[in-house]
């Protein structure tokens, strides 16, 4: 697995035509160093793709990304967060999934299993490969906050936390759906 990461790294310095437009390659390198220096153990495919798209998220560029397919397929079945999410100025609101969640689609959220929405999305977007600070592509690639909040925290059950439409701080609990039908869902 190090090897392939560090072919990976060794092909990106070698054959990426825009690499060192948003990101040094001292920061590049830093960034390598750092991640290959955690791996302590095998890696699950999960922990191995966080690893790789880590390091191609540092790109930023739109078109260099981490193959999803494999950890999509495990998810398949899964129960996962049962929204997509968008930002607007600096908040963050739920969108629209599956019929039974409609009426809190546009509800300004708070915390999810007692995280903070920024918090989360911070690390999210270490994963995330965006073309310079490009916020628009933030909000498309949260239609599949689902599969980054798997990444981050694989649970089935979520506590949120969010405004009520006469902004009160509100808590809930939302059963996860399975990701194949978020994805039918959102693609429809």
């Amino acid at each position: 697995v190090m090897a392939e990461f560090t072919e990976l790294y060794t092909l990106t310095n070698t054959i990426h035509p825009g690499q060192f437009m948003f990101c040094s390659k001292k920061e590049f390198d830093k960034t390598y160093l750092n991640l290959k220096n955690s791996v302590k153990t095998d890696l699950s495919i999960i922990e191995y793709y966080k690893l790789t798209a880590t390091l191609m998220a540092k790109i930023k560029d739109g078109h260099t990304a981490v193959d999803k397919s494999q950890i999509t397929s495990l998810l398949k079945e899964r129960l996962v967060f049962p929204f997509s999410i968008y930002k607007i100025k600096n908040n963050f609101y739920l969108d629209k999934s599956i019929e039974e969640n409609s009426n809190d689609a546009g509800l300004r959220i708070l915390k999810i299993n007692g995280s903070d929405i920024h918090s989360i999305v911070n690390q999210i977007q270490e994963y995330i490969h965006l073309e310079g600070k490009n916020e628009t592509g933030l909000n498309t690639r949260f239609r599949s906050f689902p599969f980054y909040y798997f990444i981050l925290n694989p649970t089935e059950k979520f506590e949120i936390e969010y405004l009520d439409t006469n902004k009160n701080k509100q808590k809930k609990t939302v059963k996860g759906i399975p990701f194949e039908t978020f994805t039918k869902n959102i693609t429809e």
